[in-house]
């Protein structure tokens, strides 16, 4: 009796190596918008004396992103 080791399909790999540079977009625009928000957020508590900040997000007829200091 001979011992047939099992063979692993990496066809695969290819395609996730191709598309990689989508996860990077994705996590560049991620990256803007938390230093957007965050840039308000501060600029909101050292300039308005500690108000509120407030803000939105709506998706209607395309994106609209509400950011207030109130």
């Amino acid at each position: 009796m001979e011992y047939v080791a099992p063979q692993a399909d990496f066809s695969s790999v290819k395609t996730v190596n191709d598309e990689a540079w989508f996860l990077v977009f994705v996590a560049v625009l991620l990256a803007l918008g938390a230093t957007l928000v965050l840039g308000a957020a501060v600029w909101c508590l050292a300039y308005a004396h500690g108000k509120h900040f407030t803000g939105g997000v709506q998706w209607e007829n395309g994106l609209k992103v509400n950011i207030e200091c109130d």
